[in-house]
């Protein structure tokens, strides 16, 4: 993000949204307290923690959201137990499936669901289940790809980022882009 924020690009606006790395006592914490175990790649993710930037792309009415907002322990621990609360209440419901056994990544929604089988949901109660990729390792390396996209017209904002964009996925093999695109078929097109 940070090649796109000395690039200025009218219409894109970011802000820090950095992850400070956290402890492993924190990370054994947050397992203890939502009775998971965290897949290695998480573990290494959590502990590295993350500089990045977050913000959205808003020119001539197109709008798209860049970056996410990932979660220190804490937060995660609140929240996904907010949520699980919520889900108990309904517990039937596919999305209540997800994160009973699920931790939250993220928190503005949709959001990014750590599922107990270790894939990563893009998940919303106010959506149907949407399995994304199958690790949060792959998730992360094709979400970089997509221009660290997180919400609406991709194809808006793609042609000022994709050569910022690494690992060279493309789009129409991007996993996060072909689940945004099932999710929302009018904001991601090949």
């Amino acid at each position: 993000m940070s090649a796109l924020r000395e690039r200025a690009v009218d219409g894109i606006s970011l802000y820090d949204a950095n992850l400070e790395p956290q402890s492993i006592g924190d990370i054994t914490k947050l397992e203890t307290e939502l009775a998971v175990t965290l897949p290695a790649d998480v573990t290494t993710f959590l502990q590295r923690g993350l500089r990045s930037a977050t913000g959205s792309y808003d020119k001539d009415g197109a709008f798209a959201g860049i970056g996410f907002e990932f979660q220190s322990i804490d937060s995660i621990i609140e929240h996904t137990q907010m949520l699980r609360k919520i889900a108990s209440e309904n517990p039937d419901e596919e999305q209540s499936q997800i994160i009973l056994n699920g931790v939250a990544l993220t928190y503005e929604e949709p959001e990014l669901v750590l599922a107990g089988d270790g894939s990563i949901h893009h998940w919303s109660f106010r959506n149907p289940k949407l399995e994304v990729a199958p690790s949060f390792r792959d998730f992360l390396a094709h979400w970089a790809a997509s221009g660290c996209h997180s919400s609406h017209a991709w194809t808006d904002v793609w042609p000022h980022v994709q050569d910022l964009a690494p690992l060279g996925i493309a789009p129409a093999q991007n996993l996060w882009l072909r689940a945004y695109q099932q999710q929302f078929p009018d904001f991601v097109t090949f």
